[in-house]
């Protein structure tokens, strides 16, 4: 699975955490004994996701609205001590991204871990979950290797700050920057929680167990480039490919919705739920793909001997009945885009049962009973609420179609001996009983999708526009609403 987060998205998420004072509004430091201090306002800081050359480190900007800048003027002896007043100074440089665990405890004491974000957390007890947060890993960034497009730091005269003066201002940042690691490191860009304690014989199923991330650079609208929440399910390993996870095109085309949700079409399909509906009907055989879907069959027969079972007119006395009994089992599922956004599923196929009766008395002798249920249905993949995939099941159960049938000798004994009817009647109303029920169970099988991404702030998400991609990857708008 992939969460496609806008930069945008992070950049709002950044200004809430600012207004909630998680992000500081002021920034004073003294670089040691060296004289060189930085004393500013602060305005929230933003981030971009154009770095060249990289797939896992963001360009941050920090913003300074105003403040002083104490710095050494000259060289030696001679150099005088300086301070100027600034304003709208922005800072910008690279900085790598790491994701981490964050211990259980650490959840709860994090000063950097906003209240809202805090209650989303503790609801996953530490045995049984890993929580990472991806944050931005100030020890290992050049702050000498600034962005010299987005770096605006004029003088009160109106000239640009000089070589020897950025480096001063820098090495007071580095002493800054360096301490903000681990939970205390506000500058944090999203949350994933990871199970860890599937058992074995738990099917596949879309909770997350391992997550990565990567950075998608769009340069054809400000604000739509992504981070990427990257997610596998099931136990399934990260990729060892340094490329996997980075992406030839931005999952999101417009600046629309605050990201973008995707499915890959082997976890939704394959892995989840045509194996779901195999099992549930009973159909031993794996899919066979056809244009737009998939189709199922299967066919079982079971043959066995029962003693003096059925009466036999022409001897007037009970004979040994020699039964085959058959089970053929067909479905099909096909796929479209119902409207723009919703997911249409249609589900068709019938289950048939048929009990034959084979017995000798002066001549070879057989009778049948046959019941089939044709049935069709459709399964609606919307958007949910609080973050839910909606799978809404629509099935048609009918009545089974029934037919008595036999060779000439075998009518007659049917028709002559109501034992013999009765039991033909009875196989074929248990056998439309055990089809219902198994269509029944069916339609019980399918509820609503839930993941667990939290963004900085603890905002909350909800989907809109449920569609297949032209490779049948499920793809949903992502919308974050603010709590506060």
């Amino acid at each position: 699975m992939v969460a496609a987060i806008t930069e945008d998205t992070i950049n709002f998420q950044f200004e809430q955490l600012f207004k909630k004072s998680i992000l500081p509004d002021h920034l004073k430091l003294k670089a040691g004994d060296t004289g060189i201090e930085i004393d500013a306002k602060l305005n929230a800081p933003t981030v971009s996701f154009s770095v060249p050359g990289t797939n896992r480190a963001i360009l941050f900007m920090l913003n300074m609205p105003s403040g002083k800048f104490t710095y050494w003027d000259g060289f030696g002896s001679s150099a005088k001590q300086k301070t100027i007043d600034f304003t709208n100074w922005v800072y910008a440089f690279t900085v790598n991204l790491d994701l981490v665990a964050i211990a259980y405890d650490d959840v709860k004491k994090g000063s950097a871990v906003p209240q809202e974000v805090q209650d989303h957390l503790q609801q996953f007890n530490d045995s049984m979950f890993t929580i990472s947060h991806l944050f931005t890993d100030f020890e290992d960034a050049d702050l000498a290797s600034f962005d010299p497009g987005l770096t605006k730091m004029p003088l009160p005269d109106g000239s640009m700050i000089t070589p020897g003066q950025i480096t001063q201002f820098q090495q007071a940042l580095q002493t800054y920057f360096t301490t903000l690691q681990g939970t205390d490191n506000p500058y944090i860009l999203g949350y994933c929680v990871d199970t860890n304690t599937i058992a074995p014989s738990t099917p596949p199923t879309f909770t997350p167990t391992g997550s990565t991330f990567s950075i998608y650079s769009d340069p054809s609208i400000e604000g739509i480039s992504t981070l990427n929440f990257l997610v596998m399910t099931n136990q399934t390993p990260l990729p060892t490919d340094p490329n996997a996870g980075i992406f030839s095109s931005n999952w999101v085309t417009n600046s629309e919705s605050d990201g973008k949700f995707i499915i890959s079409s082997d976890l939704f399909w394959i892995s989840w739920l045509l194996p779901l509906i195999q099992n549930s009907l009973g159909i031993t055989n794996a899919p066979t793909p056809i244009t737009g879907g998939w189709s199922y069959s299967s066919n079982s027969q079971q043959q066995y001997t029962l003693k003096d079972d059925v009466k036999c007119i022409s001897s007037l006395t009970m004979v040994d009945a020699h039964i085959t009994m058959t089970d053929n089992r067909t479905a099909s599922v096909s796929y479209s885009n119902d409207t723009p956004t919703k997911v249409k599923v249609n589900l068709s196929g019938n289950l048939t049962m048929t009990y034959r009766n084979d017995f000798t008395c002066v001549f070879s002798e057989w009778m049948s009973e046959t019941a089939k249920i044709d049935w069709t249905g459709k399964i609606t993949i919307s958007a949910g609420d609080d973050g839910q995939v909606a799978l809404d099941l629509d099935l048609d159960v009918p009545d089974a179609t029934k037919s008595t049938d036999g060779n000439w000798l075998g009518k007659g004994d049917i028709a002559l001996i109501p034992d013999n009817k009765q039991l033909l009647n009875d196989i074929g109303g248990s056998y439309e009983s055990s089809m219902k029920n198994t269509l029944n169970q069916f339609k019980n099988l399918l509820g609503p999708l839930h993941n667990r991404f939290i963004l900085p702030a603890g905002d909350v998400f909800f989907y809109a526009n449920a569609q297949l991609d032209p490779f049948n990857n499920l793809t949903m708008d992502i919308t974050y609403k603010s709590q506060s």
